[in-house]
Order: C-alpha cells, then sequence, then structure tokens
C-alpha cells in the first residue's frame, strides 16, 4: 500500500527551510574556523530548530526525527557532551546535505 505525500503545504515553506538550513551551515562553518566561540553552534542550533517545526507542520514526523537528530548532535558539540572534531562537524553537514537533499526529491 502506498500513501500519497501532499507536497502543496511542503512547497510553501520550502523556500524558508533551504534558507534556515544554509544559515545553519554557515553557522556550523564559523564554529569550524573558530571552535573557542560556541555562539555560531547556538545559531546553528536555532536554524535547526526551525527547520524541524517547519517539518513538523507539513505532517513529515519522520523526516523532522531526523531534523530534531541533527540539532541534538549540534547541541551535543555546543555543550561539549561530545568532541569537537573535522569528523562530528562533517557528520552534521552530511546530515544537512541529506535533508535538504530529501526534501528537493519530495
Amino acid at each position: 500500500m502506498s500513501i500519497e505525500f501532499d507536497t502543496g503545504p511542503l512547497t510553501w515553506v520550502k523556500g524558508e527551510i533551504d534558507q534556515a538550513l544554509r544559515q545553519a551551515g554557515e553557522k556550523l562553518t564559523q564554529f569550524a574556523a573558530d571552535a573557542s566561540d560556541s555562539t555560531p553552534l547556538r545559531q546553528c542550533q536555532t536554524h535547526l530548530h526551525q527547520v524541524s517545526g517547519a517539518i513538523q507542520m507539513v505532517g513529515l514526523e519522520g523526516v523532522a526525527r531526523f531534523s530534531e537528530a541533527i540539532e541534538k548532535l549540534v547541541a551535543a558539540l555546543e555543550k561539549r557532551e561530545v568532541a569537537i572534531s573535522g569528523a562530528n562537524i562533517s557528520l552534521i553537514n552530511q546530515g544537512m546535505t541529506a535533508l535538504s537533499q530529501y526534501l528537493e526529491d519530495l
């Protein structure tokens, strides 16, 4: 049984989601350049929270959970609960890219 997803509501917020993901990526890049200042990570997390909320509003619960997981990893990085490393920053970038690509493919 295949369930069709109504992309109408997603198209209404897709531009904002894309913009928030770009801004989150920029903040992550800023943090990677100077890991002594965690302000960009908090800003990145705020942008990701906006993305998660918008995705949840259009009814993509599974995708929202994925987005929330990226957001939680950023929060853990900011709190130094996980190591600040190129691998973890790359993982966050990969997650944001995968999220963006999935939404684009819908």
